[in-house]
């Protein structure tokens, strides 16, 4: 009995070997023949690539070839996107070297640049989709509104006297060409006027003068008397204005000569003018 029952243990052991035996044998011949089996196991495995040529990439740390720095670890969410591994170092970089699928051939002279997510928050990295725009950028800065100098117009009495009525009382106020600006008395102008009458019929009286010296001067004599009236800033249609009353005002009216905005006032009324 002894013996049999050991017989029946020993085959009993050596049929479940048997079947052990075939079980190992299907897995691994699954194993090996899934798609990507032995792909993914290479891709899991740590790869390593040279900072200065990331085309070198190699499945142990070492030198790298070409210049000879360290090889690092290529980091897990850039292992993904690195180029293929050559085994080892053969001493010279590789020929044909390709992208991640769908990016294209890499650039002669030029390499992909992969930073890890952690990274890229620490710089501040953002990408994007390319898309087709104008290109508009808000520059927000500081700046200083001035006047432009070429078109700076000074007005001024060339004359003294008293502002009697101002009429561009406000600094900013708009005025046009030809507006009256302020009303001025001035002895100095009364008497300028006064000597402009009495030469106009000074050379009335001369008109019939038989010696042809005493009409030139008295058209010499009006012509200075107009010409100081001209140099006071005295308009042509103020002289003409004089002629026609035949007495001399008391007040000169200054114009504005250009178009515009009053930037700076210096008088205010019935303050004396100087002669400017």
């Amino acid at each position: 009995m002894n013996d049999v029952s050991r017989t029946k243990r020993t085959a009993a052991a050596l049929v479940v070997a048997l079947l052990a035996g075939a079980v190992a044998l299907h897995l691994g011949s699954r194993a090996a023949s899934t798609p990507g089996g032995t792909e993914s196991a290479t891709a899991t495995a740590p790869r390593y690539h040279c900072p200065m040529h990331p085309t070198m990439v190699s499945d142990r740390p070492g030198d790298c070839p070409i210049c000879g720095m360290r090889l690092v670890a290529i980091e897990e969410d850039a292992g993904a996107h690195a180029p293929p591994a050559h085994a080892g170092h053969s001493g010279h970089a590789p020929e044909n070297v390709h992208s991640p699928a769908g990016a294209g051939p890499v650039v002669d002279g030029r390499a992909p640049i992969r930073l890890p997510e952690q990274r890229r928050q620490i710089i501040g990295v953002r990408t994007t989709a390319v898309e087709r725009r104008p290109l508009v950028r808000t520059i927000k800065t500081v700046g200083r509104v001035t006047s432009d100098e070429t078109r700076l117009h000074h007005v001024h009495a060339k004359v003294a006297g008293w502002v009697e009525r101002l009429y561009a009382n406000a600094t900013g106020q708009p005025v046009k060409a030809g507006e009256p600006l302020l009303t001025l008395y001035s002895p100095e102008l009364v008497a300028s006027a006064q000597e402009y009458l009495i030469a106009l019929r000074g050379r009335e009286t001369l008109t019939d003068a038989t010696l042809p010296s005493a009409r030139t001067s008295g058209e010499q004599l009006l012509a200075s008397a107009r010409r100081r009236l001209l140099l006071f800033d005295i308009s042509p249609q103020q002289i003409r204005a004089l002629e026609e009353s035949g007495v001399a005002p008391t007040t000169m009216t200054l114009h504005a000569p250009i178009s515009g905005h009053i930037l700076t006032r210096n008088v205010t009324q019935g303050r004396k003018s100087n002669r400017a």
